[in-house]
């Protein structure tokens, strides 16, 4: 009776009872049997939809915690997939730091193949790639005996990185670096230069007006404004403002939707978001490359030595492109984002504005501001600094598997990438207590030992220790004591119909994934009032 029923329903029925089945079939066998059969192998956030990518694209974070809690907190590496590729996930804070340690169990995952993904997403051909890792021998067309340029014969990667190390890390060019950057942030954070925040952005709308002493802005389009000009101009002189007079614009919108580039999502046809700022920005440096090296003689020491060394091993030209982009952003991904929260925090809090304006005013000496002053004498911005990084420091960090490794009794298999989330450290409620998800600056003055403890790595840590993270820290405290010397700020009321008495403190954009410090969500940001001083002086 029960089979001549079964055959006897409508077929769009029984077409939905088979499809039901196969499902219940499908997860019964992916997520229940399969884990008991192979219990060395990471299990699997179970999932309905294929594939995790609506949970990953939507809220990666979310999909994350959600694994660590069904999991109950096992620690255990775990598997999910995203756009039909196998990745792995790991789930416990001190395996995160032994990857950035580099410890010796990790000796079988491989940072070099992401770099090399990464290098042909950025416009690099499979062929230059190829040739970046190749290390000179004696013999080759570009060993020279005696070359200034790359005396130990590194290959391109590492000439790359070891390159990144002398223009951040060498004290010289460091200050070097940090006082032009001080002159152009001079030259734009001006009252008579803030049409560029005083336009629509993200939704709302601001005063637009006669350049005057009163102004009305968006906090996050002045602070990435500035920052993205100013350190354009310091690592490149005038030139791609030249080529390119949008060239900031461009810049800020290609960091916003540079994660479409990293993760690999199809770009349709051309129309996806990243496409117009990315082909434009890859315009303005092929028009840079293209000029003389006379004329660009205000370039950093880097990108010279990184352009004449691409010559030298005949790297194509839009290869050439490519690696100086790629350069580029990773100089410049996180700064604005960093800078705008670290500021937005102290804006927003009176005490925490007026802590900043008794610590920075002492370092402006005969009209001009001493950075390493401020980075040397200020413990309540330290602690700013650190809060804020720990909280909005929510990048990814990559490797891929070349041999197996077990990692928790868990067998990871060669070529599946892996997933290590830096949230897992700074969300660590054994160390931060329970307050994690609070702003609290104070926990870094009450245990200065915080900042140096192995939970606490906004920069990463190991081989891929951020270079960039002591300059990033000179421009962020340039910019406030900057702001805070030459104007008057105040929080501008929030609209009468809201009902409020102060403006919503913005949330954080965490629903795609980061490539770096993610802005404010859409139709979130601070608005402020900027009333120059008549008698602030030049710097």
């Amino acid at each position: 009776m029960a089979v001549y029923i079964f055959f006897a329903l409508p077929g769009t029925s029984l077409a939905f009872i088979v499809l039901a089945s196969s499902l219940l079939l499908w997860r019964l066998w992916m997520f229940t049997i399969r884990p008991w059969i192979w219990p060395s192998e990471p299990r699997y956030m179970p999932y309905w939809i294929p594939w995790h990518f609506h949970p990953f694209f939507a809220d990666c974070h979310q999909l994350i915690d959600d694994a660590v809690k069904y999991f109950k907190d096992t620690e255990e590496p775990f598997a999910f997939q995203l756009c039909g590729v196998k990745m792995y996930c790991l789930s416990r804070p001190e395996d995160v730091t032994g990857i950035l340690d580099g410890a010796p169990w990790t000796h079988g995952l491989n940072f070099s193949h992401f770099i090399s993904e990464i290098m042909q997403k950025f416009g690099m051909s499979l062929e230059d790639v190829e040739r970046a890792k190749y290390n000179p021998k004696p013999g080759d067309s570009c060993y020279t005996e005696g070359n200034t340029t790359n005396p130990t014969h590194m290959n391109l990667i590492h000439f790359v990185e070891d390159l990144y190390k002398k223009q951040f890390l060498d004290p010289s060019r460091l200050d070097t670096l940090s006082d032009i950057f001080v002159r152009k942030l001079d030259e734009t954070l001006r009252g008579d230069k803030l049409d560029f925040c005083t336009k629509d952005y993200n939704g709302c709308l601001y005063s637009v007006g006669a350049p005057g002493l009163d102004r009305e802005v968006s906090l996050y389009s002045l602070v990435a404004g500035t920052m993205v000009n100013a350190t354009i101009r310091t690592l490149f002189g005038p030139y791609l403002h030249d080529v390119e007079p949008d060239i900031v614009e461009q810049v800020i919108q290609f960091n916003s939707t540079a994660w479409i580039l990293f993760y690999g999502l199809p770009d349709v046809l051309g129309f996806a978001p990243v496409c117009q700022p990315r082909d434009r920005v890859k315009a303005a440096f092929r028009a840079f490359i293209n000029m003389p090296e006379e004329r660009r003689s205000e370039q950093c020491f880097a990108f010279q030595k990184l352009l004449n060394w691409m010559d030298v091993l005949d790297i194509g030209k839009e290869s050439r492109v490519g690696l100086l982009f790629l350069f580029f952003f990773a100089s410049i991904a996180n700064e604005q984002n960093a800078c705008y929260w670290f500021v937005a925090h102290i804006l927003y809090d009176e005490e925490l504005l007026e802590l900043a304006r008794r610590e920075t005013e002492p370092a402006w000496k005969s009209g001009q501001l001493d950075v390493k002053y401020l980075t040397s004498n200020c413990p309540g911005l330290d602690a700013i600094f650190h809060e804020t990084l720990r909280q909005r420091t929510n990048t990814f960090g990559w490797r891929v598997v070349k041999e197996k490794t077990t990692i928790r009794g868990k067998e990871l298999q060669p070529g599946v990438p892996v997933m290590v989330p830096m949230r897992l450290l700074h969300t660590h409620e054994k160390v931060w207590g329970t307050s994690v998800d609070e702003f609290d600056p104070t926990r870094f003055i009450k245990k200065k030992t915080l900042a140096r403890q192995p939970y606490y790595r906004p920069f990463a840590g190991g081989p891929t220790y951020c270079p960039g993270r002591t300059l990033a820290k000179h421009e962020t405290y340039a910019f406030l004591a900057t702001l805070l010397h030459r104007f008057d700020i105040t929080l501008l009321p929030p609209p009468k119909e809201s009902g409020e008495r102060k403006q919503p403190f913005p949330l954080m954009e965490t629903f795609r994934p980061p490539t770096g410090v993610k802005g404010p969500l859409p139709n979130m940001d601070l608005l402020i009032k900027l009333v120059e001083k008549t008698s602030g002086s030049s710097l």
